[in-house]
């Protein structure tokens, strides 16, 4: 597959645009399309529930952010490439664009920066460790794992405990992907409480529980809407409460380049 690639047969052979450069995508964001949509087309991103072909998208957006050191506006399209003066964008404005990038179905395009003389600047590889160091910390191992997997009738569910000396503050789903993306409703819940709710799951989402859950909590999914017998991949707590974890589109900074207001 390739980057809005050619067509094979009569499918798109393609990684389809998100629809923004700002490297957040509206929810929900879909594995599959209908039709292949031009780079420049509004409709681009999201993507179809009910597409005819395997489409995943693609979230890129620019490691550098658009202010300078000395605080003036950086020139319109200059962050994909290294201009003197320029900073990386903070580690919490790019664990937010994981969040809604990654951890909404979509894959994440990250620049490298070099200058012109072909080296990194000592602060950009600094923020790049960062980056790397917090989704270590956050997502290398889970708090903890629904033992469940596979086949999943309408009324199935999964679920896990939070074991003792832990806490819970997100979980992360997984479809498995091989016969296509089925889940179209999900709910995430303690006891009777809806902690999370959504229609697509796809290849990960990672939603963000408004409290800590303590230890001894029995989180459940349970998939309300399907098409198909849908299989999940994962279903897993995390805890990352020692390390960033904003999300949204409020952290991006005003430098919008090719970002389409309808996203954010």
């Amino acid at each position: 597959m390739a980057f809005q690639g050619p067509t094979v047969g009569s499918a798109p052979n393609l990684i389809r645009w998100a629809g923004t450069e700002g490297g957040h995508v509206k929810y929900p964001f879909w594995s599959a399309d209908t039709a292949k949509k031009p780079l420049g087309s509004p409709d681009a991103g999201a993507g179809s529930p009910n597409g005819t072909f395997f489409a995943p998208g693609e979230a890129d957006t620019c490691f550098q952010g658009g202010r300078k050191e000395d605080g003036l506006a950086a020139p319109y399209g200059g962050c994909w490439f290294y201009n003197k003066g320029m900073v990386p964008k903070s580690l919490a404005e790019l664990v937010s664009s994981y969040h809604d990038s990654v951890g909404k179905n979509a894959f994440w395009l990250i620049d490298w920066t070099p200058t012109q003389e072909g080296v990194l600047r000592p602060d950009h590889i600094e923020r790049y460790k960062e980056l790397g160091d917090w989704l270590h910390e956050c997502y290398g191992v889970p708090i903890a794992e629904s033992a469940m997997g596979g086949l999943q009738q309408q009324d199935g569910a999964m679920s896990f405990t939070v074991p003792p000396g832990h806490q819970v503050d997100r979980v992360m789903l997984q479809e498995d992907l091989t016969d296509g993306q089925r889940v179209r409703g999900f709910e995430v819940m303690q006891g009777g409480a809806v902690l999370l709710s959504g229609s697509s799951i796809g290849n990960k989402y990672i939603g963000l529980l408004n409290e800590t859950l303590p230890a001894g909590a029995t989180v459940t999914l349970k998939i309300t809407e399907q098409v198909g017998a849908a299989k999940m991949a994962k279903f897993a707590g995390y805890n990352c409460s020692r390390a960033p974890s904003a999300s949204g589109c409020s952290l991006q900074q005003d430098f919008a380049y090719l970002l389409r207001p309808h996203f954010c």
